[in-house]
């Protein structure tokens, strides 16, 4: 597994949150949950890494990985 690219990441939120506002997270969430699906693993956990930099400060989703 290759590892994060985490400029990478900080573009991709930044353009998520540009066009999705407030849903960008669950956007990204989603693109990780397809990118899972079909067996791309090294893209989900991209996605995973932007949902994450998407999320408010101090906000838990529930999640324990």
């Amino acid at each position: 597994m290759s590892k994060v690219d985490y400029i990478e990441v900080g573009r991709a939120a930044h353009e998520l949150e540009h066009r999705h506002g407030w849903d960008a997270p669950n956007f990204a969430a989603r693109l990780a949950a397809d990118a899972l699906a079909e067996g791309e693993y090294e893209e989900s956990e991209f996605w995973r890494a932007v949902e994450l930099q998407l999320m408010p400060r101090g906000v838990s989703n529930g999640r324990t990985d």
